[in-house]
């Protein structure tokens, strides 16, 4: 974030490219203008077009509700309830075309496992994780529930933060 010129204070402000909301003149300008940062500092822009994006609408951007890019993180949290996840971002891995994995089960595999039978081309892209993959990630995982339940502190400040910025965000 330094070699974007952000300050640990403007680094909150940091936003993932994944999900925008602009008009379509709004989104012509910062395209362009991000794709020529990108092309002019290919050096600083680590995350790609997420840093391009990030540099170009530094103290332009409002906050728009997490229910469009719900961390799966936060289902730790229970926050669906108040949030009210329309998508769910699958950071990191694994991913839901990985296998049954919490936080999300079989209902949000099903459809990738749909997509091959129709398509069996794509099958080898779902790459399924083997049994000791699949042991060592549901350890970790309950560890990380264990975790969360045990520091009932940082849950609740976790879901103020979050309840708060969706106060201020846009629907």
């Amino acid at each position: 974030m330094a070699g974007l010129g952000f300050s640990a204070d403007e680094y909150r402000n940091y936003f993932n490219s994944g999900i925008l909301r602009a008009s379509r003149a709004t989104w012509r300008e910062i395209g362009l203008a991000a794709w020529e940062f990108l092309r002019d500092n290919p050096a600083l822009c680590v995350n790609h077009d997420q840093s391009a994006l990030n540099a170009i609408c530094r103290g332009r951007r409002l906050p728009l509700s997490m229910k469009w890019n719900f961390p799966a993180y936060y289902h730790f949290y229970g926050l669906e309830g108040a949030v009210g996840p329309r998508i769910t971002h699958f950071m990191s891995r694994p991913k839901p075309w990985n296998g049954v994995f919490p936080p999300w089960g079989k209902a949000q595999w099903q459809p990738y496992l749909d997509f091959v039978s129709s398509h069996p081309e794509v099958a080898s892209g779902l790459d399924r994780f083997g049994f000791r993959k699949t042991v060592r990630y549901a350890v970790q995982q309950r560890l990380k529930w264990i975790d969360e339940h045990l520091h009932f502190g940082r849950r609740r400040s976790i879901s103020r933060q979050v309840l708060a910025y969706e106060a201020k965000a846009l629907p």
